[in-house]
């Protein structure tokens, strides 16, 4: 008898076989392993915190290479990447029943909006040919459209990329400058102008300093703490700079000469030369830890590890556009690329890149474009577009709802 009662006070849930219960996790959505399996007892938990588990779970569930480039960091989050993975394609893959678009009040702008970035929170700027900067916030609404806050004459000249860090935005333009900007949630306040030999056409942060890459085939650093004059400046391609990003040590800047450049910045020197193409040249670009994402006028993804040596091409991906990717955007979980087509393609970055779904703009092409929170926001023809999930839309209105906040962040950060 004895026996008998210790048999009995041994939890159900213990005598699950594990072939059993992995089985089980398997038809389960990642979100409810996470927020409910785990939590029902010991044995779970300890099943569900091993690092080997949601490796092979976002292999199996996904059938796809995933990071695009092998991870040995024994730090990586592999738990979190398949919940990531998992809202993007929920929110995407049935566009339809999942998003809807919010539409914004039409002629803020009055010309092409070529920069989008999200500064803080859900808070949005776009920035045009019409020279100005506009401060959006989707989460708050004036008469059924999102809030804004417009500073006209920002510049002199087209605007035509954004950054952000900390409490500063920096803005280029082919007025030949670089303007620095605090900003709050509902205004820009200037702070600083550099300014460069001819128009600026991109512009990527290392720590304190600003690179611009410009018409002129330069490109040049400015460190806020020591003034107006260059940090360094440089010229390796025979064309316009079309594109920059940092990685460690390394400038990676892409020209219409069809080149990139891997510039070493501590001693000074070009470490590598790539050619994309014969006919082909560097749009855009993006990075992901060590991958470079890049977006060609022919409107392909070229994937690039910048982890060895050298800078080496992992695969090109032709994903549908019949135009030139104009803007390209990452995070561990999706890559966005927008095109002079007239869309915007959201995929999973896993190998083959796995495309969600295709959003077709109102306005014409792409220009500028972010994506925070679960909220993307397009810039096209003199207009602005935010699309976000149906279930924080008020129900009983269309396409030009307000938005709800209601934990929002907390649902997809």
């Amino acid at each position: 008898m004895p026996e008998k009662e210790e048999e009995s006070d041994i939890s159900p849930f213990q005598k699950v076989p594990t072939e059993i219960f992995l089985y089980i996790c398997s038809l389960l959505q990642v979100k409810d392993l996470v927020g409910s399996l785990g939590r029902v007892c010991k044995r779970f938990h300890f099943i569900l915190s091993d690092a080997n588990f949601w490796k092979t779970l976002v292999a199996k569930r996904w059938n796809y290479k995933y990071p695009l480039q092998s991870i040995d960091n024994d730090n990586f989050d592999w738990k979190r990447a398949g919940l990531e993975l998992e809202k993007q394609w929920n929110l995407w893959k049935s566009r339809e029943e999942t998003v809807r678009r919010m539409n914004v009040l039409p002629n803020v702008h009055i010309a092409a909006v070529d920069a989008v970035l999200f500064i803080a929170n859900s808070v949005c700027v776009s920035a045009s040919r019409d020279r100005s900067l506009v401060v959006w916030n989707p989460t708050k609404s004036t008469n059924r459209f999102p809030s804004y806050v417009q500073k006209s004459g920002a510049h002199e000249g087209w605007i035509w990329r954004l950054q952000s860090s900390r409490d500063s935005l920096y803005s280029c333009s082919w007025d030949n400058s670089i303007k620095i900007w605090a900003f709050d949630s509902s205004d820009l306040h200037h702070k600083t102008t550099f300014r460069c030999c001819s128009p600026v056409l991109s512009m990527t942060l290392r720590s304190d300093t600003v690179v611009a890459g410009d018409y002129g085939k330069y490109i040049t650093a400015f460190d806020p703490r020591r003034g107006d004059e260059p940090v360094f400046r440089y010229s390796e391609h025979r064309r316009a700079v079309l594109t920059l990003g940092s990685v460690g040590s390394d400038i990676i800047s892409g020209s219409e000469d069809r080149t990139l450049v891997v510039w070493d910045s501590r001693i000074q020197k070009v470490r590598q030369t790539i050619v994309l193409g014969q006919e082909r040249f560097p749009n855009c670009s993006c990075t992901d830890d060590n991958i470079f994402y890049v977006g060609d006028s022919k409107g392909c993804v070229h994937v690039f590890t910048t982890g060895g040596e050298s800078v080496k091409r992992l695969k090109v991906y032709n994903i549908g556009h019949q135009k030139p990717i104009s803007v390209i955007k990452n995070g561990r979980s999706y890559l966005l690329t927008g095109s002079h087509d007239g869309t915007v393609k959201i995929s999973l970055p896993i190998q083959p890149l796995k495309v969600l779904t295709s959003i077709k703009t109102s306005r014409g092409e792409v220009g500028g474009m972010d994506y925070k929170g679960g909220i993307l926001a397009v810039g096209t023809s003199n207009y602005l577009e935010f699309w976000m999930p149906k279930e924080y839309l008020g129900s009983d209105l269309e396409d030009d709802s307000n938005y709800l906040e209601a934990d929002f962040r907390s649902q997809f950060d």
